[in-house]
């Protein structure tokens, strides 16, 4: 196999972690390279086209999870700040200017909270189905780093699929 002058094709999807993991699949002529890390530190790892058996691509609950935390928080913080915002604006009940300033800050800082955790919904929501990536090849079972969503996952089996039969036919 050659590796040195090896030139690499980026593949599509991608994988971000909560605490400043990444991950991404390449491929090369005669491989598929997964290069994942965390800030400075990365992890390289090598799977020979002619070795690849069979891809597993298995649904997860993360999505739904997510929208679920999004949206719990969204209902609690957008309900929070508009009943600041009514209580502090009722005509028959006359607080005092700090408690209408105390009421307007929090009102506000809840609202500001609902805003971007709706954000957060609304891309979790338009980036799809989540799933897990596993490739087995004659040395086992490898859960994939990347890509860690359904539409990435279709369009790089659409890349990949003919470059494995090429190397497999090859090779027999």
């Amino acid at each position: 196999m050659k590796v040195q002058g090896a030139t690499y094709r980026k593949l599509p999807g991608r994988s971000i972690g909560f605490v400043g993991s990444r991950a991404r699949l390449w491929l090369a002529e005669d491989h598929l390279l997964e290069v994942s890390g965390m800030f400075l530190a990365e992890r390289y790892r090598r799977f020979p086209l002619a070795d690849i058996r069979a891809f597993v691509v298995e649904k997860t609950r993360t999505q739904a999870i997510a929208l679920w935390i999004y949206g719990g928080v969204f209902a609690l913080c957008a309900g929070f700040g508009g009943l600041l915002f009514w209580y502090g604006t009722r005509s028959e009940t006359k607080p005092g200017e700090a408690v209408i300033a105390f009421l307007s800050v929090f009102g506000g800082f809840a609202v500001i909270v609902a805003v971007i955790t709706f954000i957060g919904f609304l891309l979790t929501l338009l980036r799809g189905a989540s799933c897990r990536c596993s490739i087995q090849t004659t040395a086992g079972l490898r859960v994939l780093a990347a890509p860690n969503r359904r539409r990435p996952t279709e369009r790089m089996f659409a890349i990949l699929a003919p470059a494995i039969e090429a190397a497999q036919a090859v090779r027999e």
